[in-house]
Protein backbone atom coordinates (compact mmCIF):
# COMPACT_ATOMS: atom_id res chain seq x y z
CA UNK A 1 0.00 0.00 0.00
CA UNK A 2 0.78 3.27 -0.61
CA UNK A 3 -0.21 6.87 -0.57
CA UNK A 4 -0.06 9.90 -2.54
CA UNK A 5 -0.40 13.48 -1.57
CA UNK A 6 -2.21 16.18 -3.21
CA UNK A 7 -2.79 19.08 -1.66
CA UNK A 8 -1.97 18.51 1.85
CA UNK A 9 -4.27 15.60 1.47
CA UNK A 10 -3.36 12.41 2.12
CA UNK A 11 -5.79 9.63 0.07
CA UNK A 12 -5.23 6.13 0.05
CA UNK A 13 -3.60 4.80 -3.27
CA UNK A 14 -5.13 2.67 -5.72
CA UNK A 15 -4.53 -0.48 -3.53
CA UNK A 16 -6.18 -0.27 -0.95
CA UNK A 17 -9.46 0.54 -2.72
CA UNK A 18 -8.36 -2.06 -5.44
CA UNK A 19 -8.40 0.31 -8.29
CA UNK A 20 -5.04 -0.95 -9.26
CA UNK A 21 -6.64 -4.38 -9.39
CA UNK A 22 -9.74 -2.74 -11.87
CA UNK A 23 -7.05 -0.81 -14.28
CA UNK A 24 -5.23 -3.78 -15.14
CA UNK A 25 -7.88 -6.05 -15.30
CA UNK A 26 -9.61 -3.35 -17.67
CA UNK A 27 -5.96 -3.53 -19.62
CA UNK A 28 -5.87 -6.86 -19.88
CA UNK A 29 -9.68 -7.32 -20.81
CA UNK A 30 -9.17 -4.75 -23.60
CA UNK A 31 -6.54 -6.15 -24.87
CA UNK A 32 -7.44 -9.83 -25.06
CA UNK A 33 -11.63 -9.27 -26.40
CA UNK A 34 -9.67 -7.02 -29.29
CA UNK A 35 -6.79 -9.37 -29.64
CA UNK A 36 -10.01 -12.06 -30.39
CA UNK A 37 -11.36 -10.11 -32.35
CA UNK A 38 -8.62 -9.12 -35.12
CA UNK A 39 -8.39 -13.15 -35.27
CA UNK A 40 -10.77 -13.37 -37.90
CA UNK A 41 -10.17 -9.59 -39.80
CA UNK A 42 -9.17 -10.20 -43.43
CA UNK A 43 -6.14 -7.77 -42.84
CA UNK A 44 -3.38 -9.54 -44.78
CA UNK A 45 -0.77 -7.87 -42.20
CA UNK A 46 -2.32 -6.68 -38.67
CA UNK A 47 1.50 -6.73 -37.21
CA UNK A 48 4.84 -7.86 -38.38
CA UNK A 49 4.36 -8.79 -42.60
CA UNK A 50 2.09 -12.24 -41.72
CA UNK A 51 1.89 -12.64 -45.34
CA UNK A 52 5.92 -13.35 -45.70
CA UNK A 53 4.17 -16.68 -43.32
CA UNK A 54 1.92 -16.75 -45.11
CA UNK A 55 4.33 -17.79 -48.46
CA UNK A 56 6.48 -19.98 -46.04
CA UNK A 57 2.83 -21.97 -45.17
CA UNK A 58 1.95 -22.38 -48.53
CA UNK A 59 5.22 -23.45 -49.84
CA UNK A 60 4.83 -26.03 -47.42
CA UNK A 61 1.41 -27.10 -48.10
CA UNK A 62 2.36 -26.89 -51.83
CA UNK A 63 4.47 -30.21 -50.81
CA UNK A 64 7.77 -28.31 -51.30
CA UNK A 65 10.60 -28.28 -49.08
CA UNK A 66 10.19 -25.65 -46.30
CA UNK A 67 13.79 -24.82 -47.18
CA UNK A 68 15.10 -24.69 -50.83
CA UNK A 69 18.22 -23.01 -52.30
CA UNK A 70 17.88 -19.46 -51.52
CA UNK A 71 20.32 -18.66 -54.50
CA UNK A 72 18.32 -20.10 -57.27
CA UNK A 73 14.60 -19.92 -58.92
CA UNK A 74 12.31 -19.17 -57.21
CA UNK A 75 14.67 -18.02 -54.56
CA UNK A 76 12.62 -18.21 -51.35
CA UNK A 77 14.84 -17.86 -48.35
CA UNK A 78 13.16 -18.84 -44.93
CA UNK A 79 15.02 -17.31 -42.32
CA UNK A 80 13.02 -18.58 -39.29
CA UNK A 81 13.33 -22.32 -37.23
CA UNK A 82 10.91 -24.34 -38.61
CA UNK A 83 8.67 -24.90 -35.01
CA UNK A 84 6.06 -22.38 -35.62
CA UNK A 85 5.37 -22.67 -39.48
CA UNK A 86 4.96 -26.79 -39.15
CA UNK A 87 2.48 -26.54 -36.14
CA UNK A 88 0.50 -23.87 -38.40
CA UNK A 89 0.80 -26.61 -41.44
CA UNK A 90 0.08 -29.28 -39.61
CA UNK A 91 -3.44 -27.78 -38.30
CA UNK A 92 -4.22 -26.45 -42.18
CA UNK A 93 -3.22 -30.23 -43.09
CA UNK A 94 -5.67 -31.49 -40.53
CA UNK A 95 -8.67 -29.69 -41.45
CA UNK A 96 -7.79 -30.15 -44.73
CA UNK A 97 -7.14 -26.25 -46.17
CA UNK A 98 -6.68 -25.53 -49.72
CA UNK A 99 -3.28 -23.43 -49.94
CA UNK A 100 -4.59 -21.16 -53.15
CA UNK A 101 -8.54 -21.11 -52.07
CA UNK A 102 -8.44 -20.87 -48.29
CA UNK A 103 -5.68 -17.90 -47.32
CA UNK A 104 -8.02 -16.43 -44.92
CA UNK A 105 -8.23 -19.50 -42.71
CA UNK A 106 -4.41 -20.13 -43.09
CA UNK A 107 -4.24 -16.56 -41.24
CA UNK A 108 -6.88 -17.58 -38.33
CA UNK A 109 -5.32 -20.98 -37.66
CA UNK A 110 -1.80 -18.89 -37.18
CA UNK A 111 -3.50 -16.23 -35.14
CA UNK A 112 -4.98 -18.57 -32.92
CA UNK A 113 -1.69 -20.06 -32.57
CA UNK A 114 0.10 -16.96 -31.42
CA UNK A 115 -2.94 -16.01 -29.31
CA UNK A 116 -2.69 -19.14 -27.25
CA UNK A 117 0.79 -18.95 -26.54
CA UNK A 118 0.25 -15.10 -24.91
CA UNK A 119 -2.49 -17.16 -22.57
CA UNK A 120 0.41 -19.80 -21.72
CA UNK A 121 2.95 -17.23 -21.16
CA UNK A 122 0.85 -15.06 -18.79
CA UNK A 123 0.40 -18.51 -16.91
CA UNK A 124 4.07 -19.06 -16.85
CA UNK A 125 4.24 -15.24 -15.35
CA UNK A 126 1.87 -15.43 -13.07
CA UNK A 127 3.24 -18.73 -11.46
CA UNK A 128 6.86 -16.89 -11.17
CA UNK A 129 4.68 -13.98 -9.25
CA UNK A 130 3.34 -16.31 -7.17
CA UNK A 131 6.59 -17.64 -5.64
CA UNK A 132 6.84 -14.62 -4.17
CA UNK A 133 3.70 -13.01 -3.48
CA UNK A 134 -0.20 -13.84 -3.75
CA UNK A 135 -1.08 -10.17 -3.68
CA UNK A 136 -3.70 -9.71 -6.64
CA UNK A 137 -2.76 -5.98 -7.66
CA UNK A 138 0.53 -7.08 -8.27
CA UNK A 139 -0.44 -10.25 -10.24
CA UNK A 140 -3.04 -8.22 -12.40
CA UNK A 141 -0.48 -4.92 -12.84
CA UNK A 142 2.14 -7.87 -13.89
CA UNK A 143 -0.14 -9.30 -16.59
CA UNK A 144 -1.05 -5.78 -18.18
CA UNK A 145 2.59 -4.79 -17.95
CA UNK A 146 3.05 -7.65 -20.35
CA UNK A 147 -0.05 -7.04 -22.64
CA UNK A 148 0.80 -3.47 -23.01
CA UNK A 149 4.72 -3.83 -23.90
CA UNK A 150 4.21 -6.75 -26.19
CA UNK A 151 3.33 -5.32 -29.68
CA UNK A 152 1.39 -6.70 -32.22
CA UNK A 153 3.87 -9.09 -33.88
CA UNK A 154 3.07 -11.68 -30.98
CA UNK A 155 -0.41 -12.06 -32.04
CA UNK A 156 0.22 -12.35 -35.64
CA UNK A 157 1.04 -15.34 -38.01
CA UNK A 158 4.73 -15.07 -36.92
CA UNK A 159 6.72 -17.27 -34.17
CA UNK A 160 7.24 -14.28 -31.89
CA UNK A 161 4.66 -15.27 -29.16
CA UNK A 162 5.70 -19.05 -29.13
CA UNK A 163 9.23 -18.00 -29.23
CA UNK A 164 8.88 -15.51 -25.92
CA UNK A 165 6.44 -18.23 -24.45
CA UNK A 166 9.43 -20.56 -24.60
CA UNK A 167 11.52 -18.47 -23.26
CA UNK A 168 9.62 -17.31 -20.20
CA UNK A 169 9.17 -21.08 -19.15
CA UNK A 170 12.72 -21.37 -19.71
CA UNK A 171 14.05 -18.49 -17.09
CA UNK A 172 11.22 -19.83 -14.67
CA UNK A 173 12.88 -23.30 -14.84
CA UNK A 174 16.03 -22.33 -14.57
CA UNK A 175 15.85 -19.90 -11.64
CA UNK A 176 13.45 -22.88 -10.52
CA UNK A 177 16.56 -25.39 -10.69
CA UNK A 178 19.54 -22.86 -9.29
CA UNK A 179 18.31 -20.80 -7.00
CA UNK A 180 14.42 -22.03 -5.39
CA UNK A 181 13.38 -25.69 -5.79
CA UNK A 182 16.53 -26.58 -7.01
CA UNK A 183 14.75 -29.76 -8.49
CA UNK A 184 16.92 -31.70 -11.79
CA UNK A 185 13.85 -31.83 -13.49
CA UNK A 186 13.90 -27.89 -13.52
CA UNK A 187 17.29 -28.50 -15.27
CA UNK A 188 15.99 -30.78 -17.77
CA UNK A 189 12.52 -28.56 -18.33
CA UNK A 190 14.37 -25.18 -18.82
CA UNK A 191 16.98 -27.21 -21.43
CA UNK A 192 13.83 -28.67 -23.42
CA UNK A 193 12.01 -24.94 -23.22
CA UNK A 194 15.54 -23.56 -24.24
CA UNK A 195 15.78 -25.83 -27.35
CA UNK A 196 12.04 -24.89 -28.20
CA UNK A 197 12.94 -21.30 -28.09
CA UNK A 198 14.97 -21.95 -30.66
CA UNK A 199 13.36 -24.13 -32.85
CA UNK A 200 10.64 -21.01 -32.79
CA UNK A 201 13.13 -18.21 -33.77
CA UNK A 202 16.90 -18.74 -33.57
CA UNK A 203 17.96 -15.27 -32.78
CA UNK A 204 16.63 -16.18 -28.70
CA UNK A 205 19.84 -18.56 -28.35
CA UNK A 206 21.92 -15.05 -27.84
CA UNK A 207 19.75 -13.76 -24.70
CA UNK A 208 19.84 -17.96 -23.45
CA UNK A 209 23.05 -17.76 -22.99
CA UNK A 210 23.44 -14.45 -21.59
CA UNK A 211 21.26 -15.41 -18.44
CA UNK A 212 23.58 -18.39 -18.40
CA UNK A 213 26.70 -16.52 -18.15
CA UNK A 214 25.11 -14.29 -15.71
CA UNK A 215 24.02 -16.58 -13.70
CA UNK A 216 27.36 -18.53 -13.73
CA UNK A 217 29.42 -14.48 -13.23
CA UNK A 218 26.99 -14.41 -10.13
CA UNK A 219 26.27 -17.76 -8.33
CA UNK A 220 30.43 -19.09 -9.07
CA UNK A 221 29.08 -22.71 -8.09
CA UNK A 222 30.84 -25.52 -10.47
CA UNK A 223 26.95 -26.29 -11.58
CA UNK A 224 26.38 -23.19 -13.36
CA UNK A 225 29.09 -23.69 -15.84
CA UNK A 226 27.91 -27.31 -16.20
CA UNK A 227 24.80 -25.90 -17.41
CA UNK A 228 26.44 -23.88 -19.59
CA UNK A 229 28.30 -26.52 -21.08
CA UNK A 230 25.59 -28.51 -21.73
CA UNK A 231 23.19 -25.94 -22.86
CA UNK A 232 25.88 -24.68 -25.34
CA UNK A 233 26.61 -28.31 -26.71
CA UNK A 234 22.93 -29.12 -26.89
CA UNK A 235 22.16 -26.22 -29.06
CA UNK A 236 25.18 -26.84 -31.10
CA UNK A 237 23.54 -30.38 -31.93
CA UNK A 238 20.26 -28.79 -32.21
CA UNK A 239 21.58 -27.19 -35.30
CA UNK A 240 23.36 -29.89 -36.56
CA UNK A 241 20.12 -31.98 -36.37
CA UNK A 242 18.25 -29.50 -38.68
CA UNK A 243 21.23 -29.59 -40.96
CA UNK A 244 20.95 -33.23 -41.40
CA UNK A 245 16.85 -33.20 -41.50
CA UNK A 246 16.87 -29.87 -44.06
CA UNK A 247 20.76 -30.26 -45.81
CA UNK A 248 23.09 -27.69 -46.06
CA UNK A 249 19.88 -24.59 -47.49
CA UNK A 250 18.62 -24.43 -44.20
CA UNK A 251 22.25 -22.97 -42.41
CA UNK A 252 22.16 -21.09 -45.49
CA UNK A 253 18.79 -19.61 -45.05
CA UNK A 254 18.62 -18.98 -41.66
CA UNK A 255 22.16 -17.35 -40.85
CA UNK A 256 23.70 -16.12 -44.07
CA UNK A 257 20.28 -14.41 -45.04
CA UNK A 258 19.45 -12.35 -41.66
CA UNK A 259 23.13 -11.15 -42.10
CA UNK A 260 21.66 -7.69 -43.53
CA UNK A 261 23.91 -4.34 -43.16
CA UNK A 262 23.02 -1.02 -43.85
CA UNK A 263 25.17 0.93 -45.63
CA UNK A 264 24.05 4.34 -44.99
CA UNK A 265 22.03 4.80 -41.28
CA UNK A 266 21.33 8.79 -41.74
CA UNK A 267 18.88 8.00 -43.97
CA UNK A 268 17.24 4.55 -42.62
CA UNK A 269 14.18 4.32 -41.05
CA UNK A 270 15.77 2.28 -37.99
CA UNK A 271 17.09 5.15 -36.18
CA UNK A 272 13.43 6.29 -35.79
CA UNK A 273 12.60 2.51 -34.57
CA UNK A 274 15.54 2.59 -31.94
CA UNK A 275 13.97 6.07 -30.49
CA UNK A 276 10.36 4.74 -30.10
CA UNK A 277 11.61 1.69 -28.61
CA UNK A 278 13.68 3.88 -26.27
CA UNK A 279 10.52 5.97 -25.15
CA UNK A 280 8.58 2.70 -24.50
CA UNK A 281 11.21 0.89 -22.90
CA UNK A 282 13.23 3.91 -20.91
CA UNK A 283 11.47 3.35 -17.22
CA UNK A 284 12.14 -0.20 -17.26
CA UNK A 285 15.97 0.81 -18.10
CA UNK A 286 15.49 3.47 -15.29
CA UNK A 287 14.45 0.45 -12.94
CA UNK A 288 17.33 -2.19 -14.08
CA UNK A 289 19.55 0.51 -12.84
CA UNK A 290 17.98 1.40 -9.89
CA UNK A 291 17.99 -1.97 -8.70
CA UNK A 292 21.78 -2.85 -10.25
CA UNK A 293 22.95 0.21 -7.55
CA UNK A 294 21.66 -1.58 -4.77
CA UNK A 295 23.86 -4.52 -2.81
CA UNK A 296 20.95 -7.11 -2.93
CA UNK A 297 21.66 -10.23 -1.36
CA UNK A 298 19.96 -12.31 -3.36
CA UNK A 299 21.67 -13.58 -6.43
CA UNK A 300 18.78 -14.14 -8.78
CA UNK A 301 17.66 -10.13 -8.77
CA UNK A 302 21.60 -9.41 -9.69
CA UNK A 303 21.16 -11.88 -13.18
CA UNK A 304 18.16 -10.37 -13.51
CA UNK A 305 19.26 -6.88 -13.42
CA UNK A 306 23.12 -7.69 -15.36
CA UNK A 307 21.55 -9.79 -18.36
CA UNK A 308 18.60 -7.11 -18.43
CA UNK A 309 20.72 -4.13 -18.84
CA UNK A 310 22.90 -6.02 -21.62
CA UNK A 311 19.51 -7.56 -23.36
CA UNK A 312 18.91 -4.06 -24.01
CA UNK A 313 21.91 -2.85 -25.50
CA UNK A 314 21.90 -6.18 -27.61
CA UNK A 315 18.37 -5.20 -28.65
CA UNK A 316 19.01 -1.33 -29.25
CA UNK A 317 22.21 -2.95 -31.67
CA UNK A 318 20.20 -5.41 -33.49
CA UNK A 319 17.35 -2.69 -34.18
CA UNK A 320 20.08 -1.64 -36.80
CA UNK A 321 19.61 -4.56 -38.96
CA UNK A 322 17.25 -3.61 -42.12
CA UNK A 323 13.94 -5.26 -41.54
CA UNK A 324 14.04 -4.79 -37.82
CA UNK A 325 11.30 -3.37 -35.10
CA UNK A 326 10.03 -3.55 -31.62
CA UNK A 327 9.90 -7.37 -31.36
CA UNK A 328 13.92 -7.62 -31.48
CA UNK A 329 13.36 -6.01 -27.38
CA UNK A 330 10.96 -8.97 -26.68
CA UNK A 331 13.77 -10.67 -24.70
CA UNK A 332 14.47 -7.44 -22.64
CA UNK A 333 11.10 -6.65 -22.08
CA UNK A 334 10.50 -10.68 -20.65
CA UNK A 335 13.78 -10.23 -18.48
CA UNK A 336 12.54 -6.96 -17.20
CA UNK A 337 8.94 -7.98 -15.68
CA UNK A 338 10.44 -11.01 -13.97
CA UNK A 339 12.92 -8.47 -12.24
CA UNK A 340 9.82 -5.61 -11.24
CA UNK A 341 7.59 -8.83 -10.28
CA UNK A 342 10.35 -9.49 -7.79
CA UNK A 343 10.87 -6.08 -6.85
CA UNK A 344 7.48 -4.93 -6.28
CA UNK A 345 6.29 -8.12 -4.67
CA UNK A 346 9.23 -7.76 -2.26
CA UNK A 347 8.86 -4.09 -1.58
CA UNK A 348 12.20 -3.01 -3.07
CA UNK A 349 10.70 -0.75 -5.04
CA UNK A 350 9.80 2.98 -3.60
CA UNK A 351 6.35 3.72 -3.62
CA UNK A 352 7.22 6.63 -5.51
CA UNK A 353 8.70 4.29 -8.56
CA UNK A 354 5.43 2.65 -8.33
CA UNK A 355 3.15 5.74 -9.30
CA UNK A 356 5.59 6.42 -11.99
CA UNK A 357 5.50 2.91 -13.45
CA UNK A 358 1.63 3.56 -13.77
CA UNK A 359 1.63 6.51 -15.48
CA UNK A 360 4.12 5.38 -18.22
CA UNK A 361 1.69 2.38 -18.27
CA UNK A 362 -1.45 4.68 -19.20
CA UNK A 363 0.74 6.54 -21.56
CA UNK A 364 1.63 3.27 -23.12
CA UNK A 365 -1.77 1.87 -23.18
CA UNK A 366 -3.23 5.17 -24.68
CA UNK A 367 -0.95 5.41 -27.02
CA UNK A 368 -1.48 1.16 -28.14
CA UNK A 369 -5.62 1.88 -27.89
CA UNK A 370 -5.58 4.76 -30.56
CA UNK A 371 -3.44 2.45 -32.75
CA UNK A 372 -5.87 -0.48 -31.97
CA UNK A 373 -8.98 1.83 -32.50
CA UNK A 374 -8.31 2.89 -35.89
CA UNK A 375 -7.53 -0.85 -37.20
CA UNK A 376 -10.58 -1.61 -35.60
CA UNK A 377 -12.40 0.72 -37.20
CA UNK A 378 -10.69 -0.95 -40.40
CA UNK A 379 -11.85 -4.28 -40.04
CA UNK A 380 -15.30 -3.27 -38.52
CA UNK A 381 -15.99 -0.80 -41.81
CA UNK A 382 -15.24 -3.96 -44.33
CA UNK A 383 -12.22 -2.49 -45.73
CA UNK A 384 -9.85 -5.24 -45.21
CA UNK A 385 -12.20 -7.43 -46.36
CA UNK A 386 -12.73 -5.40 -49.69
CA UNK A 387 -8.88 -5.48 -49.88
CA UNK A 388 -9.34 -9.48 -49.54
CA UNK A 389 -11.55 -9.79 -52.49
CA UNK A 390 -9.74 -7.08 -54.32
CA UNK A 391 -6.44 -9.60 -54.63
CA UNK A 392 -8.88 -12.56 -55.36
CA UNK A 393 -10.00 -10.52 -58.46
CA UNK A 394 -6.38 -9.83 -59.42
CA UNK A 395 -5.73 -13.16 -58.90
CA UNK A 396 -8.49 -14.16 -61.92
CA UNK A 397 -7.63 -11.34 -64.00
CA UNK A 398 -3.94 -12.35 -64.40
CA UNK A 399 -4.15 -15.99 -64.31
CA UNK A 400 -4.86 -15.60 -68.58
CA UNK A 401 -1.34 -13.84 -68.42
CA UNK A 402 -0.09 -16.56 -67.07
CA UNK A 403 -1.13 -19.63 -68.55
CA UNK A 404 2.04 -20.28 -70.38
CA UNK A 405 3.87 -20.31 -67.01
CA UNK A 406 5.34 -17.39 -67.33
CA UNK A 407 7.25 -15.82 -64.09
CA UNK A 408 5.82 -13.00 -62.32
CA UNK A 409 7.61 -11.02 -59.73
CA UNK A 410 5.66 -8.30 -57.29
CA UNK A 411 6.63 -5.75 -55.21
CA UNK A 412 3.68 -6.50 -53.72
CA UNK A 413 4.09 -9.22 -51.38
CA UNK A 414 0.28 -9.29 -50.41
CA UNK A 415 -0.01 -10.46 -54.11
CA UNK A 416 2.44 -13.34 -53.96
CA UNK A 417 0.21 -15.58 -51.88
CA UNK A 418 -2.57 -15.49 -53.96
CA UNK A 419 -0.41 -16.80 -56.58
CA UNK A 420 1.66 -19.35 -54.67
CA UNK A 421 0.82 -22.16 -57.30
CA UNK A 422 2.06 -19.59 -60.56
CA UNK A 423 5.55 -19.19 -61.48
CA UNK A 424 6.36 -16.49 -58.54
CA UNK A 425 10.30 -14.97 -57.86
CA UNK A 426 10.82 -14.06 -54.24
CA UNK A 427 13.69 -12.85 -53.54
CA UNK A 428 13.08 -9.93 -51.45
CA UNK A 429 15.83 -10.58 -48.89
CA UNK A 430 18.12 -9.26 -51.69
CA UNK A 431 17.20 -6.09 -51.77
CA UNK A 432 15.22 -5.60 -48.51
CA UNK A 433 15.62 -1.69 -48.81
CA UNK A 434 13.27 -1.74 -52.00
CA UNK A 435 10.64 -4.19 -50.48
CA UNK A 436 11.16 -1.72 -47.66
CA UNK A 437 10.47 1.17 -49.56
CA UNK A 438 7.59 -0.49 -51.84
CA UNK A 439 5.64 -1.63 -48.31
CA UNK A 440 6.31 1.21 -46.63
CA UNK A 441 7.67 3.89 -48.37
CA UNK A 442 10.37 4.38 -45.69
CA UNK A 443 14.39 4.46 -46.82
CA UNK A 444 17.33 2.85 -46.12
CA UNK A 445 20.09 0.86 -47.93
CA UNK A 446 20.76 -2.23 -47.22
CA UNK A 447 22.26 -5.34 -48.80
CA UNK A 448 23.69 -8.93 -47.45
CA UNK A 449 26.83 -9.30 -46.13
CA UNK A 450 27.68 -12.61 -47.10
CA UNK A 451 26.09 -13.54 -50.65
CA UNK A 452 25.52 -11.47 -53.63
CA UNK A 453 22.39 -10.63 -55.58
CA UNK A 454 24.40 -11.23 -58.89
CA UNK A 455 22.27 -14.28 -59.92
CA UNK A 456 19.18 -13.28 -58.64
CA UNK A 457 19.48 -9.71 -61.06
CA UNK A 458 20.63 -11.31 -63.85
CA UNK A 459 16.97 -12.52 -63.67
CA UNK A 460 15.62 -9.54 -64.38
CA UNK A 461 18.03 -8.06 -66.92
CA UNK A 462 18.08 -11.28 -69.26
CA UNK A 463 14.23 -11.12 -69.31
CA UNK A 464 13.73 -14.60 -67.04
CA UNK A 465 10.84 -12.87 -65.64
CA UNK A 466 8.19 -11.44 -67.85
CA UNK A 467 6.11 -9.59 -65.51
CA UNK A 468 6.52 -7.38 -62.67
CA UNK A 469 2.95 -6.70 -60.85
CA UNK A 470 3.20 -3.93 -58.57
CA UNK A 471 0.53 -1.06 -56.88
CA UNK A 472 0.28 2.08 -58.72
CA UNK A 473 1.96 4.79 -56.57
CA UNK A 474 4.93 6.69 -56.66
CA UNK A 475 7.38 4.60 -54.62
CA UNK A 476 6.82 1.74 -57.09
CA UNK A 477 6.74 3.68 -59.96
CA UNK A 478 10.35 5.07 -58.90
CA UNK A 479 11.69 1.39 -58.23
CA UNK A 480 10.63 0.74 -61.83
CA UNK A 481 12.40 3.59 -63.52
CA UNK A 482 15.68 2.73 -61.51
CA UNK A 483 15.75 -0.50 -60.79
CA UNK A 484 14.35 -2.69 -63.07
CA UNK A 485 14.77 -0.10 -66.54
CA UNK A 486 13.84 -3.14 -69.34
CA UNK A 487 10.20 -3.47 -67.97
CA UNK A 488 7.48 -1.12 -69.60
CA UNK A 489 3.74 -0.80 -68.30
CA UNK A 490 1.82 -3.29 -70.10
CA UNK A 491 -1.23 -2.92 -69.12
CA UNK A 492 -3.11 -1.45 -65.48
CA UNK A 493 -5.45 -3.80 -63.67
CA UNK A 494 -7.11 -1.88 -60.84
CA UNK A 495 -4.79 -0.45 -58.24
CA UNK A 496 -1.93 -2.46 -60.06
CA UNK A 497 0.40 -1.57 -63.10
CA UNK A 498 1.68 -4.84 -64.73
CA UNK A 499 4.82 -4.60 -66.51
CA UNK A 500 6.13 -6.53 -69.11
CA UNK A 501 10.22 -7.09 -69.84
CA UNK A 502 11.01 -5.53 -73.42
CA UNK A 503 15.14 -5.57 -75.22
Amino acid sequence: MFKIKIANQSITGFAKKNHLFFLGAVIVLFTIAIRIFYIFSYNLDLDGTEFSFIHYIQQLMSGCPLYLNPEQYPFSAVIYTPLYLYLVYGICKLFSLNYVQDIHFIYVIGRVISLTFIFINLIYLDKFIRLNTTDKNIRISIAALFLILITGHAYAVRPDSMKICFFTMFIFYHFDHVYYSQKRSSFLLSLLFALLAILAKQDVIIYILLIQLCTILIFKKVKTILIFLISATSFALLFFLLFLIYGKYCITSLFHFNLQIISNYSNSYNLYVIAYNTYRLLPLCILLVYAALFNFQKQHLKVLCISGIIAFLLSTLSMLRPGSYLNYSYEFIIISIFLISILVSQKIIPRQLINYLIIYLMLVFATDFIIKIKSLEYTIKGKYHTEYKDYLLLRKKMLPLLQNNERLYSTDLKACIFFPDKNIIYGHEYHLDRSIYAYLGLTSKSNLLLNSSKNYDIFFENGSVKYILVLSNKENKYLLHKYYPRYVLEKRIDNFMLYAYRR
